[in-house]
């Protein structure tokens, strides 16, 4: 091959590259950190929903009695723990990655970033739950709807929040 062609076809491989990549310089360092963050949230979410029953529940029974049973009885002198654990830990595994996807559209509109944001944590949940078919837990629709109750209590949250900043810094300009 002459050395030209071989010039132009490296150089036109690089601009191709170049350009399939050119959406990454449009986001800013603490979005792409965000975005890092929810993947890595997403992949954890994942994990968790590809173990199998055994070892998921032991994993459960480790964290209750040697994390959430000790808080609780502090706080409130009960020895016995009266809530689901794993129903917890799917709200709050929600509620992070709620709370991540909100942050990242903080510059839209209240109605457009809620809209993106339930949508896309329900398709996370979605397929959070196929994920569990397959794992021999079986799904539960009763699972999406705590997902979504901990994306709404961190949308919520966090938009409240947003809110107060930007009506403060009118105030202030």
């Amino acid at each position: 091959i002459p050395n030209s062609v071989c010039k132009m076809m490296t150089s036109r491989g690089i601009e191709n590259l170049n350009e399939g990549w050119s959406f990454m310089a449009k986001i800013s360092k603490p979005k792409l950190i965000l975005l890092i963050f929810i993947i890595l949230t997403i992949v954890f979410i994942f994990v968790q929903s590809m173990m199998n029953k055994t070892v998921s529940a032991n994993e459960s029974n480790f964290i209750k009695e040697e994390v959430v049973e000790p808080i609780y009885e502090a706080v409130t002198g009960k020895k016995e723990v009266d809530f689901d654990i794993r129903k917890l830990a799917h709200m709050i595994e929600f509620g992070v990655l709620g709370l991540e996807v909100t942050l990242f559209f903080n510059s839209d509109s209240v109605i457009s970033r809620a809209l993106k944001v339930v949508g896309f944590c329900f398709l996370v949940a979605f397929i959070d739950e196929t994920i569990q078919i397959f794992s021999n837990r079986g799904s539960a629709i009763l699972d999406v709807y705590i997902d979504l109750s901990g994306v709404a209590i961190s949308f919520i949250i966090v938009s409240s929040i947003l809110l107060i900043i930007n009506k403060t810094k009118k105030k202030v300009e």
